[in-house]
């Protein structure tokens, strides 16, 4: 019995087997994944929603809710501007407060 609670806390332990067995190779399919795709931006995805509004193949209703999510995100993006260093603020603050 002390034998095989041994056993456990080394397998939990995340030690290798004592039987000397190999450990499984890694996926080789995960390494050859590609990168996702590069952000769009909200042009993009303006373009990108009329080309879904004028869809044929789908349901219209479908087509018209997938063209105003992707507005919505558009308009999103286009409220925020990408944020920018604490040091470019500070150097845009100090400039309009100086006149430059």
């Amino acid at each position: 019995m002390f034998r095989i609670v041994v056993q456990e806390k080394r397998a939990f332990a995340g030690e290798p087997p004592s039987s000397g067995a190999p450990l499984p190779q890694a996926n080789k399919a995960l390494s050859t994944i590609d990168p996702p795709p590069a952000r769009l931006t909200s042009l993009q995805l303006r373009e990108v929603s009329a080309q879904w509004r004028l869809r044929s193949d789908i349901d219209p209703q479908t087509a018209s809710r997938v063209a105003d999510v992707l507005d919505w995100l558009a308009a999103k993006r286009e409220a925020h501007p990408p944020a920018r260093s604490a040091a470019h603020q500070l150097r845009a603050s100090l400039s309009q407060w100086m006149g430059f």
